[in-house]
């Protein structure tokens, strides 16, 4: 299926620049109030978005990529030097990663990352499975790598070891062929469970007797037998992948299925829809403590403006629960009809055509959040359940509205460090309860790919909250710059914000040099200007 998805590695990009759009631009919009940064569909790239992000908070996965340098992977700006190669997937993971980490974006574009896969806007609009594009990509990943250090990054971390067997009932000689995998693939059908699926598919052996006997080569005739997958020996990073999908051979069309240890879970991707269709995204831990976790009730919305009239721009919320939230805020209370027309009337698109696809009928959709929404059939009325904040992004106040008095449910506490949810759905990224990922094994919205680290991979403390940490110089240094450039598209009201930001990767830069050079004459410029820039920041 995926076939040929990645091209050659070419510096060229075959990608016809769009026409911006008329009018005043509107600044990229800074990161939500958990400080973590999502990724930009570009069509239909989700799939590609939650693997990204998944890979992005695998430590080992991350901080083995930032410790490839320039004098292995090249650099962009070698491209005119004869005999010098460039590995551009690598370099561009290297950067899109850094700005995900520190770029003041609520968003970031992977359009130069996936030109240098060779993609074309076809593949940009078309829906792939995200377990064979984790193969596909760690593929491409592994040949980019060959003759440098991380030669070896994706055998050390992913790869593991299965041994199919066939025992002889009679003679009792054991047949043998070992295979490698980088995720184990279990079915749904039949499995109540994680544990049903991985004992069915890596202890129960199958009985091979009446037609279906083996011949033996010690007995030298058909013997009945006993055969199955057995796990020689497991990687640092176990991914395990559901078969959801399945083929109705009456009907002639596929369907998707609905139905303590030394690993820890740390990254669920979840796939919602059928088995044509549908969107992903990913419940992704924390591992590092990058983000900050709030109560998910609690949560500050940000609302793009349009500059020329400093109105919330409704087209540009690509989110449903925040679209129907800010009509909410100015209408307190809608009937069905009404909030659908109101949909229509603010981005000129209805709930159907935009919606519908991924998120299933409005009425089913409100029903879902319910914990954000109050709807009541009998009157068709719908109306916010809690107090919800409203940010706009050029000002600071908020709108709030309360809608029917209840009694409020004592909250569930704080994450401890490292222990922290968030739900990554393209550019959007939001805090999670531990408790929602159990609601995730069966279902038109359930777990598709699991992601396991090892108990025993510790973290060290300088990496606790620190995005910055392993991240090379070079590139901190160009997402300084980029900040600055934004903040001067975003105004003065934002100034001292993103400001604020650029000041604390300065700081954490200063840090981090400090610990990896034993003197301060071999800090770089970039740590000298972070003091003076740091200290005239807190000024302010």
């Amino acid at each position: 299926m995926l076939e040929g998805l990645f091209g050659e590695e070419d510096l060229t990009s075959s990608r016809i620049s769009e026409p911006s759009k008329p009018g005043i631009q509107s600044p990229p919009r800074p990161r939500y109030q958990c400080g973590l940064a999502g990724i930009s569909n570009q069509g239909a790239t989700c799939y590609l978005n939650s693997l990204l992000q998944t890979l992005l908070y695998t430590p080992e996965f991350r901080e083995s990529l930032f410790d490839l340098t320039e004098d292995e992977l090249g650099s962009f700006d070698s491209n005119d030097i004869p005999g010098k190669k460039v590995r551009v997937i690598p370099l561009q993971l290297q950067k899109l990663f850094t700005r995900l980490l520190l770029s003041n974006q609520q968003s970031i574009s992977t359009t130069e990352l996936t030109d240098s896969f060779g993609w074309n806007n076809k593949e940009e609009l078309q829906q792939h499975d995200v377990q064979e594009l984790n193969r596909i990509l760690f593929s491409a990943v592994e040949a980019s790598l060959v003759g440098t250090s991380g030669k070896d990054l994706i055998k050390r971390l992913y790869h593991g070891t299965l041994v199919n067997q066939i025992i002889c009932s009679v003679c009792g000689k054991v047949s043998e062929r070992e295979e490698d995998y980088l995720d184990l693939t279990l079915t749904v059908t039949g499995n109540n469970s994680l544990e049903e699926a991985l004992y069915g598919s890596f202890v129960d052996m199958e009985s091979m007797d009446g037609k279906n006997q083996y011949k033996c080569e010690s007995c030298n005739k058909l013997v009945n037998a006993k055969k199955g997958a057995k796990l020689r020996s497991l990687p640092e990073i176990l991914s395990i992948s559901f078969l959801r999908f399945s083929f109705d051979y009456q009907k002639m069309e596929r369907y998707k299925e609905e139905h303590s240890s030394e690993y820890e879970l740390f990254s669920v991707v979840i796939h919602k829809g059928g088995a044509y269709g549908g969107h992903y995204h990913a419940f992704i831990k924390d591992v590092d403590s990058l983000g900050k976790w709030i109560h998910p009730d609690e949560e500050t919305i940000q609302l793009p403006t349009d500059p020329s009239t400093g109105e919330v721009d409704y087209i540009e919320v690509d989110s449903p629960v925040e679209l129907i939230q800010a009509i909410l805020v100015r209408n307190h209370v809608l009937t069905i009809d009404k909030l659908c027309a109101e949909i229509s009337k603010q981005t000129g698109v209805s709930w159907n055509k935009r919606f519908r696809k991924n998120f299933g009928p409005i009425v089913k959709f409100l029903e879902k959040n319910h914990d954000v929404f109050v709807f009541d059939p009998g009157s068709n009325r719908v109306s916010l359940r809690n107090s919800t904040k409203m940010k706009a992004d050029e000002e600071q106040n908020s709108l709030t509205t309360t809608a029917e008095p209840r009694i409020k449910r004592p909250q569930s506490p704080i994450p401890m460090p490292g222990q922290a949810w968030f739900n990554f759905d393209d550019s959007r990224v939001s805090p999670i309860r531990e408790k929602e990922i159990e609601k995730q094994y069966q279902g038109k919205e359930s777990a598709y790919m699991l992601f396991y680290r090892r108990k025993t991979l510790t973290r060290p403390k300088e990496a606790e909250g620190n995005p910055a940490y392993k991240v090379p110089d070079n590139l901190v240094t160009d997402i300084i710059i980029e900040n600055d450039e934004l903040s001067r598209k975003s105004g003065s009201s934002d100034k001292a914000i993103i400001m604020s930001v650029n000041s604390k990767f300065h700081k954490l830069i200063c840090i981090i040099n400090s610990q990896t050079y034993k003197s301060t004459s071999n800090l770089t410029d970039t740590s000298e200007r972070a003091q003076d820039y740091y200290a005239c920041i807190t000024a302010l």
